[in-house]
């Protein structure tokens, strides 16, 4: 098992199944004594649901999104040469392309057992759309890999915020799991650091330096996962008060229309009341009518 193949089998599974997932490739590396390797999967970060629903295309509807990604290099030429009929074209292919493979995400979302809110399509839909202006992002959605969403509000020069980010990040950093350019600065920046191999007289030793790194690293991991955990939960606690007022609206239905039965019921119990009243005065009319008769035919 190597690196790539094992970041295939995370970003292939499901939210619910992605942890159980990292961490059997995890203790499968390190019972083969890969410690980096160990240390790489640990730091897969896990999507968001929006960002799963791009993966779930990019594996189920590859050829619909490699159509729109090709887009994305057509787009930016015809921006550059400042060509308005030429942009107008390819931008209303790229509104068509967006639309239809949101819809798809949906369904395949259903497929999966998932019910998708309005918010998460929305995410969706920007994710996509700020690909085409990144080639950084849209090899990242090509593959698959997609671990939070980024908006970008333009097509122009590159400047997207991952949430909760305050400042724009360049192209290629979006998809970059947070921390991923932190290890060179610990092994040494300005001013010289102790290596990882030597000891100072008196200071930590080498093993120690690496098990504190060990300790922080899983923390950093940790922190991630938990932020992705409370993404997941804002968005299953939407789409749960979604369904609940969906079932409130039915049931709010549900009642009127028993209320209408009821009445309905009254009205047929009251005709069946008349019904019956003249049935038996018809009864007894025909039975006097009949006496009449035989009185009249033995006289």
């Amino acid at each position: 098992m190597d690196l790539e193949a094992a970041t295939e089998q995370v970003y292939a599974a499901t939210p619910e199944d992605f942890m159980a997932v990292r961490t059997a490739l995890v203790a499968e590396a390190r019972q083969a004594k890969d410690r980096e390797l160990a240390k790489a999967i640990g730091a897969l970060r896990k999507p968001t649901r929006s960002a799963w629903l791009i993966n779930v295309l990019a594996r189920s509807a590859a050829e619909e999104v490699t159509g729109l990604l090709d887009l994305g290099e057509a787009l930016r030429e015809a921006q550059a040469s400042l060509s308005g009929p030429e942009l107008r074209r390819l931008s209303g292919e790229r509104q068509k392309a967006v639309r239809a493979l949101t819809r798809r995400a949906e369904s395949l979302a259903a497929e999966h057992g998932h019910r998708v809110t309005d918010g998460q399509l929305q995410e969706v839909s920007q994710h996509l759309q700020a690909a085409l202006a990144d080639p950084a992002l849209a090899e990242d959605v090509r593959a698959g890999r997609v671990t939070q969403i980024v908006t970008f509000g333009g097509f122009g020069p590159w400047e997207a915020a991952a949430p909760g980010d305050s400042t724009p990040t360049s192209p290629g950093a979006a998809g970059r799991p947070a921390g991923a350019d932190t290890k060179s600065a610990e092994r040494g920046g300005a001013g010289g650091g102790t290596s990882e191999g030597s000891e100072s007289p008196g200071g930590p030793s080498a093993a120690e330096v690496q098990a504190a790194r060990d300790a922080w690293e899983q923390t950093q991991a940790a922190m991630r996962d938990a932020e992705a955990e409370l993404t997941d939960a804002g968005e299953t606690a939407e789409s749960a008060a979604a369904e609940a007022e969906r079932l409130r609206t039915e049931l709010a239905a549900a009642e009127q229309a028993a209320d209408e039965a009821r009445v309905r019921r009254s009205a047929a119990e009251e005709r069946l009341t008349q019904a019956r009243e003249r049935a038996e005065e018809a009864s007894r009319t025909l039975e006097e009518l009949l006496d009449r008769g035989r009185s009249a035919a033995s006289a």
